[in-house]
């Protein structure tokens, strides 16, 4: 629909816009479509051309400081938000470059067809790899839970690292000590709250890397598959990779219950579209994990050994059938096993096995009574005999 001067908006006097000609040009495609423009009194205003026609061009005005400028030009504020960040005006700029009037109005009931695509930046460059927004009626910027926040960075964070374990393993020139920690420690580029959103740049690491490309394209073969509505089966090369996918894809899926209804997953890293999933993604993925989960619920005493402090990581030895077992765990655990590492304590360790690795979810000093390898009691021992070494 043709843009035009908006019923019972409050007209303002155009002298007060000042010179039309651009103070500075931020993107232009044939003629400038963001730029900035100096009024009347000396104030910086940021113009977005909403539509331009034979006759004239319409456009959106905002104020512009020079933090928020700075923002725009490096990727931390998409355009929408700048322009909605305070006052909005709508201005009329005739073929001889004078203005033909100008009007306030509010950017939540303004044609969103003559506004710049929510989320867009400045340039190509400044997207997000990837963007995890959290849709419920309950979230707002005044009005989102912290736990919602957590949920949102923690989620797409372990979605990312569960494919790149996979498909590090697979990479037989072996890593150095930080890869996967630097491969997936997405560094936040911006909050948005509509309804809550976390915009994430390239991650430390390299994207070259073609580990890291591949845990990528798994992970939106994934979040595709569980965002459709047919019934056929999440294809993968293993069982072990159907397995990572789906249990990284139900991270990012909403829960059952609580304020989130739906999550919106967008960026470079999924073509440039947004996915979204909702809570019949989860039980979809649920579904489909019932018919290969391999993952059971576990409690080992041992030693922790070759402590990863940059992966989170470790290998615990002296278990009682002499079995080495490769862990990881949570940053939340991080001080207590350092710990019992430097101690060289006896730790009980209770988590899920899945492919004979240990996600640790407790960890605690190993009981004095524990079973014998044969079932017998050693009560009277300080340490059961299975945690002497070998």
């Amino acid at each position: 629909m043709p843009l035009t001067a908006p019923a019972q908006a409050t007209a303002l006097p155009c002298e007060f816009l000042g010179s039309a000609e651009p103070t500075e040009v931020l993107y232009e495609a044939e003629e400038p479509v963001i730029f900035t423009l100096t009024t009347a009194f000396q104030q910086r205003v940021l113009a977005y051309l909403a539509e331009g026609t034979p006759d004239a061009r319409w456009l959106l005005l905002a104020p512009c400081g020079d933090q928020l400028l700075d923002d725009l030009k490096h990727g931390r504020v998409p355009v929408q938000a700048a322009l909605g960040a305070s006052w909005l005006w709508l201005a009329k700029l005739d073929n001889d470059n004078s203005w033909g009037g100008a009007w306030v109005v509010d950017i939540d009931s303004f044609p969103q067809e003559h506004l710049p695509e929510r989320g867009l930046m400045l340039l190509p460059e400044h997207e997000p790899v990837l963007s995890t927004r959290a849709v419920g009626p309950r979230l707002g910027r005044s009005s989102t839970p912290a736990s919602v926040v957590a949920y949102v960075a923690n989620a797409t964070r372990k979605a990312l690292k569960q494919v790149l374990e996979h498909t590090l393993e697979r990479d037989e020139q072996g890593r150095p000590a930080d890869a996967l920690r630097a491969s997936h420690e997405l560094i936040v580029q911006r909050f948005e709250y509509a309804s809550f959103e976390i915009a994430f740049a390239f991650p430390t690491g390299r994207f070259d890397d073609p580990a890291l490309e591949r845990a990528v394209e798994l992970l939106r073969k994934g979040i595709t598959w569980a965002a459709s509505e047919h019934d056929a089966p999440f294809a993968a090369e293993s069982d072990e990779e159907r397995e990572a996918v789906l249990r990284a894809i139900k991270q990012l899926t909403p829960p059952t219950t609580g304020v989130i209804e739906r999550i919106d997953i967008g960026g470079r890293w999924m073509n440039h579209r947004s996915v979204v999933l909702r809570r019949a993604a989860r039980r979809r993925v649920q579904a489909e994990l019932r018919r290969t989960d391999t993952e059971r619920v576990v409690s080992v005493v041992g030693r922790l050994r070759e402590f990863d402090k940059d992966n989170f990581a470790f290998i615990l030895r002296d278990t009682p059938d002499g079995v080495d077992i490769r862990g990881s765990f949570d940053e939340e655990l991080f001080d207590e096993l350092l710990e019992s590492f430097s101690n060289d304590d006896l730790v009980l360790v209770v988590g899920a096995m899945r492919a004979g690795k240990l996600y640790v979810a407790a960890v605690s000093a190993a009981p004095h009574e524990m079973p014998d390898a044969d079932g017998v009691e050693a009560s009277d021992r300080s340490l059961p005999p299975y945690a002497k070494g070998g």
